[in-house]
C-alpha cells in the first residue's frame, strides 16, 4: 500500500491536474446516478431488438444465448451506452443537480438559445425522416441488420439534441477552460473520436455502406485507438497522433476503394508485397469517385476542423531521461500486448482469415479485423504432412508409374518445340453469355480442327494477381491450397520448385528453356522467381529497347 502512495504522490507532482480516479471520487453521485439512467434509457432503445432475436430463436433463451445475435444485441448496448452516457452525464453537469453547483452561470441571449435548440431538434428530425423510422428504428437497423450508418446517424441525433440544450453554457464552458482542468477527458475524448472517426473512413469506402457485424466493429475502432495510445506514447500530444491516425485510415481507405473498382476485390496481405508492380501499372487505369468516396472526404474534413478547432494541452514538464523511460515503457507494454494478442487470435476475436471469397468477410468482420486475421493466416505457413524425404517418394512413385509416357522415349527421337503463351486478356466471354456481336468472336482460334486439341480454362483470380495464374501453371500447384490473399511469387518462392520447366530440362534430350515477359522484370520478383522455376534465361521489357512498340496499356 505504501507503494502505491509513494507511485501516486510521484505521479501528482509531475501532473498537478486533477485525475480522472479524484474527478469520480468527488462526483461519484452524479456518475452512477448517470450510469444508472444511461442502462434504463438504452434498455428501452434496445427492448425491441431483444425481442425481435428472441422471438427469432423460437422465443428459446438458451438458444439464443449461443448465437451471433445476441453477441450483436450485447455488443451493441455497449457501443449504444456510451454516448448516451455522455450526453446524459453533460446534461448533469451544465445543468446541475441537486446539492451541486453548476460549472458555469446562465446564458443571456435567450433568442439565439431558442434558435441553436430549434435547428438542433430540426436537424436530428430531418435524419429521422431521411431514413422513414423513429430512434428505435434506428437502432433495431443497426444491431438486427449490422448497419453502420445508422450508428453514426444515431450517434449524431444524440449529439444534436444533447447541444441544443447545453450548448449555450458549454461554450462559455470552454472559454473558461474548464475542459482542460480535466486534460484526462480531452485525450479519452480524442482517442474515442480518432477511433470512430477512422472506422468509418476505412469502411466507407469499401464499396457498401458499413455492414461490419456489431461485436466486430468494437474491435475495428479498437485498432485506431491503439494506435493513437501508441503514438501518444511517442509524442505526448494529442493532436499529431490524431493526425497521423486520420491521414493513415484515409490512405487505408483510398487504396481499398481503388483497387477495388480496378481488380474487384480488397487489399491483403500479400498484396503488400508487389506494391511495387501495382505502382508501377497504376498510372494506366482511371479512378470514377462516386458517393461513398465523396461521403469518407467529407468524414475526413470534419474530423480536420475538430482538431483544428481544439487547442493545445498543456505540456507537464518532465525531464528528458524520465520522459525516455516512460515512453518506452508504455511502447513495450502495448507492443507486448498487441504481439501476443495477434499471436493469440484475440486481436481479431479469433476470426479465420482464410476463405474462397474473402470480399464478403471483409464487409461482415471489418477491413483491418480481416486483414489482420488474414496476415497471421497466410505468414509461416505450415502444411501437415509435409517433408522433402515424402516429397522426392511423391515423384519417385510418378516416375516409375505405368502412365508416365515420358519413360518410353529414346535417345535420338527429336522433341517438339514448345512455346507456351499466357495471355491475361484473352478469354471467349461468349461462353458465359448470349453475347451478340456484329463480328465473328476469334474466328480463327473456333476455326482450327485438325491436329488440335483445345478446350476452356477456369482461372483462379479475376484482375490479379496475374502472376498466380502463372504459378499455377508452371508449378503445377493450385491456389486452392494457398492461404487467401497470398501471392506464391513474392512471398514462398525463394528457392528452387519442381515445375513443368524442370521436368523438360531433365529428359533424356534436355531442353533449352526461355521465358519472355513484356513488363518490367521488378513485376512480382520475376527475374528472381524464373531462376528457381527452372528457366535458364529471361528476357524483360528492359532487354526490349529500341523495339517497335504496338500497344501500351
Amino acid at each position: 500500500m505504501k507503494i502505491i502512495k509513494k507511485i501516486y504522490r510521484i505521479y501528482k507532482k509531475y501532473n498537478p491536474d486533477e485525475s480522472m480516479l479524484g474527478y469520480l471520487k468527488r462526483h461519484i453521485g452524479q456518475v452512477i446516478l448517470a450510469l444508472m439512467l444511461s442502462l434504463f434509457v438504452v434498455g428501452v432503445f434496445c427492448f425491441d431488438a431483444g425481442l425481435t432475436q428472441f422471438n427469432k430463436n423460437g422465443k428459446d433463451f438458451e438458444k439464443l444465448f449461443y448465437t451471433d445475435d445476441f453477441d450483436n444485441l450485447i455488443w451493441g448496448m455497449v457501443l449504444i451506452l456510451i454516448p448516451v452516457f455522455l450526453c446524459i452525464y453533460a446534461s448533469f453537469r451544465f445543468a446541475g443537480a441537486p446539492k451541486e453547483n453548476k460549472l458555469v452561470k446562465r446564458g443571456e441571449n435567450s433568442i439565439l438559445t431558442q434558435v441553436i435548440i430549434l435547428i438542433s431538434l430540426g436537424v436530428a428530425g430531418g435524419i429521422l425522416r431521411h431514413e422513414h423510422k423513429d430512434i428505435y428504428g434506428l437502432v433495431n437497423k443497426f444491431i438486427i441488420n449490422n448497419d453502420g450508418t445508422a450508428y453514426l446517424k444515431f450517434i449524431g441525433i444524440v449529439l444534436l439534441v444533447t447541444f441544443g440544450a447545453i450548448w449555450e453554457k458549454l461554450i462559455i464552458w470552454l472559454r473558461s477552460g474548464g475542459a482542460y482542468k480535466h486534460p484526462w477527458f480531452i485525450k479519452w475524448f480524442m482517442a474515442g473520436l480518432t477511433g470512430v472517426m477512422g472506422f468509418y473512413l476505412v469502411e466507407m469506402q469499401m464499396g457498401t455502406p458499413p455492414n461490419v457485424i456489431v461485436k466486430m466493429m468494437f474491435f475495428n475502432i479498437m485498432y485506431w485507438v491503439i494506435l493513437y495510445t501508441f503514438l501518444y506514447a511517442v509524442f505526448r500530444g494529442i493532436k499529431i497522433p490524431a493526425f497521423i491516425c486520420i491521414i493513415l485510415a484515409y490512405l487505408v481507405g483510398v487504396a481499398n476503394y481503388t483497387v477495388l473498382q480496378f481488380r474487384g476485390n480488397y487489399i491483403m496481405f500479400g498484396d503488400l508485397t508487389v506494391i511495387g508492380t501495382a505502382m508501377e501499372v497504376a498510372g494506366r487505369y482511371k479512378l470514377h469517385p462516386d458517393m461513398p468516396f465523396f461521403v469518407a472526404v467529407g468524414i475526413f474534413v470534419t474530423f480536420f476542423i475538430i482538431l483544428l478547432l481544439i487547442p493545445r494541452l498543456k505540456k507537464n514538464k518532465i525531464g528528458t531521461v524520465r520522459r525516455i523511460i516512460t515512453t518506452l515503457i508504455a511502447i513495450g507494454c502495448l507492443s507486448v500486448a498487441c504481439i501476443w494478442s495477434f499471436q493469440d487470435g484475440l486481436l481479431y476475436n479469433y476470426i479465420f482469415g482464410l476463405s474462397w471469397n474473402y470480399n464478403e468477410n471483409v464487409n461482415d468482420e471489418g477491413y483491418l479485423a480481416y486483414f489482420f486475421s488474414n496476415m497471421h493466416a497466410t505468414s509461416g505457413v505450415k502444411v501437415e504432412g509435409y517433408s522433402p524425404k515424402v516429397a522426392r517418394e511423391a515423384v519417385k512413385e510418378v516416375l516409375d508409374s505405368p502412365d508416365n509416357i515420358m519413360k518410353d522415349y529414346k535417345d535420338g527421337v527429336r522433341y517438339p518445340t514448345i512455346l507456351v503463351i499466357q495471355n491475361e486478356t484473352f478469354a471467349d466471354l461468349s461462353v458465359l453469355a448470349d453475347i451478340k456481336t456484329d463480328k465473328p468472336v476469334m474466328p480463327y482460334i473456333k476455326s482450327l480442327k485438325e491436329n488440335t486439341i483445345k478446350g476452356y480454362v477456369n482461372m483462379s483470380v479475376t484482375g490479379g494477381p496475374t502472376a498466380n495464374t502463372e504459378f499455377e501453371f508452371l508449378t503445377r500447384s493450385s491456389m486452392a491450397y494457398m492461404p487467401t490473399g497470398s501471392v506464391p511469387y513474392t512471398q514462398y518462392l525463394k528457392q528452387n520448385v519442381p515445375s513443368v520447366v524442370e521436368v523438360l530440362k531433365n529428359q533424356k534430350k534436355p531442353y533449352k528453356t526461355i521465358a519472355f515477359h513484356p513488363y518490367y522484370s521488378s513485376g512480382y520478383n520475376r527475374r528472381s522467381v524464373y531462376q528457381y522455376i527452372g528457366f535458364e534465361d529471361a528476357v524483360f521489357y528492359e532487354e526490349f529497347k529500341g523495339k517497335e512498340l504496338l500497344l501500351e496499356g
